[in-house]
């Protein structure tokens, strides 16, 4: 299942710096602390992206959306 892959952290961070950085994406923490990532225009759905603790991140759907960001 896809979206249970997840890719190594440091890729997740770059591309949730990335997504924060153009304003796609803020960050907030979740009821446990971990950081909850939210998109910010609607046109990229209203999915969202949540760390997880085993030092990788649910990102399928980040890197989805960072293929939809005009570059």
């Amino acid at each position: 299942d896809a979206v249970e892959k997840g890719i190594p952290t440091e890729r997740a961070k770059e591309i949730m710096r990335k997504l924060e950085y153009d304003g796609l994406i803020e960050q907030s923490p979740d009821a446990h602390g971990y950081p909850y990532f939210n998109y910010t225009r609607t046109n990229l759905g209203k999915k969202s992206m949540r760390a997880i603790s085993k030092g990788k991140y649910r990102l399928s759907l980040a890197e989805d959306a960072y293929l939809q960001i005009p570059h």
